[in-house]
């Protein structure tokens, strides 16, 4: 049998069942309290990668300081809002008599909706009010921001960036836009409110004040609050014990061990007295030094150190792993492990300097008395692979740092790190590293990637055909809103800078295949103005 017409395609073979695509989470609301003891409603969006689903601890800090002080610090300004959320500083400031109010976040359709709705939703809002909600991309020109304030006047008396600073990446930019949106006077105030939530990278937060100060601004404190509840209570896990061979380690696990069995047992919570303690090195599998100096006998010990690690790893152990633990993909295979199963971690260094090590080394080899020491040419060869931490990656923080001199570790600090104060055990989620991802990611960055260059392939043809212009509009199917070009033209390489970067921000954060193409045209417009 032939025929010149294909059977049709039975298009149902091709779709997702029901159910397969995670529901995306509904909105959230939160409320504020005012000085005043009314109420300030707010909604969050569901989910957001930038974080615009959360009430931040710094915006309500933030709003309460520009309250107490109104009549100086709100009345009769302008005022803009970076980073927004759901903009509750704005709002108070709306609430408390600013001339002018812009509230901006990344430029999302959720977000900028969102904002949107608690602008209009707002009960404690006076009818005249004059509060715009706006996408702004920090760096970008300010020229579409400067439309809202009074013919004549081309900047902000007042700034608010609340918890931004953990954006490290970001700093320049948010510093350039704080060039071009405040004031130049001596009243003009950009209110920079943060917190620490990552303490280990609080020197990498100051440093946008460093920036701050390079380009002429002056920096000043007006405020420190200790919260009353940290806003996250899952951070991250179990205590991995780090350095050169014989540097010590086995000596810092036995102190860690003790100190955990007198406060574990001392402590009046059932959360943290029902908790056990597991140390876990060679000599507690019966494994002997020699098995480094092969690589298939220390691939073999390192999966028996990690058979071992799964066996009693939970949310009622503290696993003190005891060992060279020197390859940092060892230490993110552990730590993943760790996020697996919900609970935290931490890696102690034990930084004994490495000629001190060879000396140690060397008098362990000679003692027939103790079970010690490397031979010399495996001691050289670990000390060559060693690959020393770095607190600035998820796998090795929060790290802490044991000096050959010290008397002991940090305890208190490595305590609260991994179990918390309060008797409040502290749980992990498992990280998207230790998660199964849908099937349907491929599909998206597949989908991701076709729909943008199918957009800078429409701008390139339209550039064939107007050759040296700019400043056209290039329609696009299916979509109402078009491509505003620059006036000068724009090149492949920016254009494929710009689709890379919105590549970047959205691979990790799935986006509804069905506005991909819209956010990606905003996303290029708000780049070319």
């Amino acid at each position: 049998m032939s025929s010149d017409e294909e059977d049709p395609i039975d298009e149902s073979l091709f779709e997702e069942p029901e159910g397969y695509y995670e529901p995306e989470k509904p909105a959230t609301y939160v409320e504020h309290t005012l000085l005043s003891g009314e109420v300030l409603k707010l909604r969050l969006v569901g989910h957001n990668p930038l974080w615009g689903h959360l009430l931040w601890n710094a915006g309500r800090v933030v709003s309460d300081y520009l309250e107490r002080d109104c009549n100086a610090l709100i009345r009769g300004k302008d005022v803009l809002e970076l980073g927004a959320g759901a903009g509750l500083p704005s709002l108070v400031c709306a609430a408390r008599g600013a001339h002018t109010v812009v509230v901006t976040d990344y430029p999302d359709a959720d977000l900028i909706e969102n904002l949107r709705f608690n602008i209009a939703n707002c009960g404690q809002l006076p009818e005249d009010c004059n509060v715009h909600a706006e996408g702004y991309l920090w760096g970008a020109s300010s020229e579409k921001l400067e439309l809202f304030l009074d013919h004549g006047f081309a900047a902000f008396d007042l700034l608010i960036l609340a918890d931004l600073l953990f954006n490290h990446s970001e700093h320049r930019k948010l510093v350039s836009s704080v060039e071009q949106l405040l004031k130049k006077g001596k009243e003009s105030r950009a209110l920079v409110f943060f917190t620490p939530y990552r303490p280990w990278l609080l020197e990498k937060d100051l440093a946008f004040f460093d920036l701050a100060t390079e380009a002429g601004f002056t920096v000043e404190k007006v405020l420190e609050k200790i919260m009353e509840k940290v806003m996250f209570e899952k951070d991250p896990g179990l205590i991995l014990l780090t350095g050169y061979p014989s540097s010590g380690k086995t000596h810092r696990a036995s102190q860690l061990l003790s100190f955990l069995h007198t406060k574990i047992t001392t402590s009046p919570h059932p959360q943290i007295s029902r908790l056990t303690t597991h140390h876990i090195s060679l000599q507690t599998l019966g494994l002997p030094r020699t098995v480094y100096s092969e690589a298939r006998t220390e691939k073999d010990a390192r999966a028996a150190e990690y058979s071992a690690i799964k066996r009693v790893l939970g949310r009622d152990a503290v696993v003190v792993c005891d060992g060279l633990n020197y390859i940092k993909g060892w230490r993110y295979q552990v730590y993943c492990e760790a996020k697996t199963v919900g609970t935290v971690n931490c890696v102690v260094h034990v930084g004994t300097p490495i000629e001190k090590c060879r000396d140690i080394n060397k008098r362990l080899l000679h003692d027939p008395d103790v079970d010690g020491g490397y031979e010399e040419d495996v001691f050289e060869n670990l000390v060559y692979r060693y690959e020393e931490p770095n607190g600035m990656t998820r796998w090795d923080s929060p790290l802490f740092t044991v000096l050959y001199d010290d008397p002991e570790p940090p305890f208190e600090q490595i305590w609260e790190a991994i179990v918390g104060s309060e008797g409040k055990g502290k749980v992990v989620k498992p990280n998207r590293a230790t998660v199964l991802k849908p099937a349907t990611e491929s599909d998206y960055l597949y989908e991701l990637d076709k729909t943008t260059q199918e957009i800078v392939t429409l701008v390139l043809d339209w550039h064939k055909d107007h050759p040296g212009e700019g400043g056209g509009e290039v329609s696009i199917p299916d979509l109402e809103q078009s491509v505003e070009l620059p006036a000068s033209p724009t090149s492949l390489p920016q254009l494929q800078r710009i689709r890379r970067q919105f590549i970047s921000l959205n691979r990790q954060h799935p986006l509804p295949k069905s506005r991909i193409r819209d956010l990606f045209v905003g996303y290029l417009n708000d780049n070319f103005r």
